[in-house]
């Protein structure tokens, strides 16, 4: 059970290294360390627990990231008149079409939507 928690977790560090960190799921993060941290008293798991902290803490540095470049995406969308894609890269998105579904899949408005309903504030 932990060895496929520290698979799932280094799947979830290379995926997530690929994306730059956006559209990170925190409390999915957290399951399989916490899971280690449960089992790590089982003499006969050997897990170097340096290369685990060093990949949560890059995936914790990915979410912290992610969710800066989203509030900063609202503040764009709801006092500015920028493009889609002139707030993607402003945030640092190449893809205003892939900012554009991560911004979705986090808020549940589309970056449209969000306007509309915080504009000015």
């Amino acid at each position: 059970v932990v060895a496929d928690a520290l698979v799932d977790l280094r799947h979830a560090v290379a995926q997530r290294g690929r994306a730059h960190g956006a559209g990170l799921d925190h409390a999915a993060l957290l399951a399989p360390v916490a899971l280690v941290r449960v089992q790590v008293g089982d003499p006969l798991l050997k897990v170097d627990l340096s290369a685990l902290q060093d990949e949560y803490s890059t995936l914790q540095a990915a979410y912290d990231s992610a969710l800066l470049r989203l509030e900063q995406a609202k503040k764009l969308l709801a006092g500015s008149e920028q493009k889609l894609y002139e707030i993607a890269r402003a945030v640092g998105y190449s893809d205003g079409k892939y900012f554009a579904k991560l911004f979705t899949r986090e808020t549940g408005l589309t970056p449209r939507e969000y306007r509309e309903k915080h504009r000015g504030n």
